[in-house]
């Protein structure tokens, strides 16, 4: 931590979740997706709320997602 106006300041440094994400769309009006969110599993930074309940299970949900590494799919078809 370091001071800056006589307030300790958390330095979080650089935080990342590491999206990736494949479409294919080669079927005529069909769209197909998927992707996976932190790629690395990386938890998110340590944070002592000090009784702020906006906080859950020491991570500040504002600099990332303690779920850890998240799948996802999907598709859209148009109906003509």
């Amino acid at each position: 931590m370091r001071q800056r106006l006589g307030v300790e300041v958390l330095d979080m440094g650089v935080v990342r979740d590491d999206p990736a994400q494949a479409r294919y769309n080669g079927v005529k009006n069909l769209e197909l997706r998927a992707g996976i969110r932190n790629l690395f599993d990386r938890d998110p930074p340590y944070s002592n709320a000090g009784g702020n309940t906006s906080f859950q299970g020491n991570y500040n949900a504002s600099y990332g997602d303690p779920q850890g590494r998240f799948y996802y799919a999907g598709l859209n078809y148009k109906f003509f």
